[in-house]
């Protein structure tokens, strides 16, 4: 769930290869279907970001693809493959409007910066893990 600006409720249902998105009352608690989109390839809880400066929700799947749904509107505003990885577990929105995607590979963990107008995931850092 997320606040927009104006003060209004937008939940996300992260479903079975669909994203389904609702207006919330915030009197009411009541849910009213806004819109249902297809999406290819799975998805865990840490595979979203939400940009409320901007009312953007990012959806990183398996596939792998990035999805951008605009809030405002309910909208889905673009659908990219990511490019430069094979895989984002986790993912966050940075200040300046642009997402760190995390891939957390057997005894390590590599981070990148991912730009969402184009899905290309370009590398950071990668860090060892020890065993013990």
């Amino acid at each position: 769930m997320s606040v927009l600006a104006d003060g209004s409720l937008v939940g996300v249902e992260l479903g079975a290869g669909q994203i389904t998105c609702y207006s919330i009352s915030p009197a009411t608690a009541v849910a009213t279907l806004l819109d249902t989109f297809s999406i290819t390839g799975g998805w865990s809880d840490r595979m979203f970001a939400v940009d409320e400066s901007s009312d953007v929700f990012y959806i990183a799947t398996t596939a792998p693809n990035l999805y951008t749904l605009d809030l405002s509107t309910s909208a889905l505003q673009s659908t990219q493959a990511i490019t430069g990885t094979s895989q984002i577990d986790a993912m966050s929105v940075l200040a300046a409007g642009s997402l760190i995607g995390v891939d957390l590979g057997t005894g390590q963990i590599t981070s990148y910066s991912i730009k969402p107008a184009t899905g290309v995931a370009t590398l950071l850092d990668t860090s060892c893990l020890s065993s013990g």
